[in-house]
């Protein structure tokens, strides 16, 4: 019989700009039996928090965290930066901590990337209970030991042995690789070898009341209420989503009425885009996030807000309005397709413009 994790005693940083995704992680962690939960909004206030647990424990919340949740992309410090710094720099707590890479975009270039800067595991939103789930597993009962060699510091990134007769293609041998049973800073252990393996305890899997050299399971009842969470929080989604772009078309309306408020309402407008860039695609209205990503990239500047530029953010925030209208779930067929179009065209219009402006000042 399987063991039943004891997933409460495990404390959890989650990392990630969208408040509304922030609290549904929170929320499917502890339907899931986690505890313990700290949340910061993007990468900075992460390593502030992950310093502070250093120093100032109670004012972190934290002494110590068992598994970092973070973002791929978020403003400030992205999680790839955050991840950077937890596996190579010398101020971080802790570089062999246990590090889960989640996206709205699950390309392969994001899951190549966080592979190479050290990630252990890696979500696609949206997500279910059961793949929260499947991902703390993972974690607990097949930890992969670390390796430091000069290009890099991680988990091995190699999760299967290559099967005969295909060769190896990586440059080094067991002769050149040292195992090391020990959790001390890789900068501080002497190198003797080209490529050093650290085979740690399984210190995750005690934590949480677990067998060596047995799986244990999280409790499957616990599974199907966190995937009926996130199915009733879908339900409830589009009262909350339609305040959000009432105070979206808010924004823009005192942009546009109020012209020495613009640059403020920019910022407003900057940060509901943050929330509906990660909430459409988690709700099954991935046009929302497409265009809520771009509305991001082109609000994020203040500096130059003129006539052209306010009308291509309202082309954005029209269609935004044209989906939550409309419903326009899924890929939205050829009503998407229009859609899409029409902010492709606006966008080309509000560049050709610029162009010719800094041709004419030239």
């Amino acid at each position: 019989m399987a063991n039943t994790y004891a997933l409460d005693r495990l404390n959890v940083l989650i990392v990630q700009d969208s408040e509304f995704l922030r609290s549904l992680i929170a929320s499917t962690l502890q339907t899931l039996g986690v505890a313990r939960t700290v949340s910061a909004p993007n990468g900075e206030a992460a390593v502030k928090m992950l310093q502070d647990m250093q120093t100032a424990p109670q004012r972190a919340g934290f002494s110590a965290v068992d598994l970092v949740i973070t973002d791929v992309a978020m403003p400030r410090l992205s999680g790839l930066g955050l991840l950077r710094w937890l596996r190579r720099s010398q101020a971080s707590p802790n570089r062999f901590a246990p590090v889960v890479m989640l996206s709205g975009a699950a390309q392969r270039r994001h899951v190549e990337l966080a592979r190479d800067l050290g990630a252990n595991e890696f979500i696609a939103v949206p997500f279910t209970g059961q793949t929260m789930a499947t991902r703390l597993l993972a974690i607990i009962d097949r930890p992969r030991d670390f390796v430091h060699c000069p290009d890099y510091f991680g988990p091995c990134r190699r999760r299967q042995v290559a099967i005969a007769p295909e060769a190896d293609r990586r440059g080094t041998t067991e002769e050149d690789v040292k195992v090391v049973y020990s959790e001390k800073d890789p900068e501080d252990t002497p190198r003797s070898q080209a490529v050093m393996q650290f085979r740690l305890p399984n210190k995750l899997r005690n934590r949480v009341g677990g067998v060596p050299g047995r799986a244990g399971v999280i409790d499957p009842k616990l599974v199907q209420a966190a995937d009926k969470q996130i199915a009733s929080q879908s339900e409830d989604y589009a009262v909350y989503f339609e305040r959000v772009v009432a105070d979206l078309n808010a924004a823009m309306k005192r942009c546009l009425d109020e012209p020495q408020d613009a640059a403020a309402a920019y910022l407003r407008i900057n940060e509901l885009s943050v929330e509906l860039r990660g909430q459409g695609v988690v709700f099954g209205y991935p046009l929302i996030s497409t265009v809520s990503r771009s509305l991001h990239g082109y609000t994020l500047d203040t500096k130059q807000i003129d006539a052209d530029h306010k009308a291509l953010v309202k082309a954005h925030i029209d269609i935004i309005n044209n989906v939550v209208g409309e419903r326009v779930s899924g890929d939205g067929g050829a009503l998407g397709a229009s859609l899409l179009a029409e902010l492709k065209r606006a966008k080309s219009v509000f560049e050709q413009r610029r162009r010719e402006a800094v041709a004419a000042s030239a």
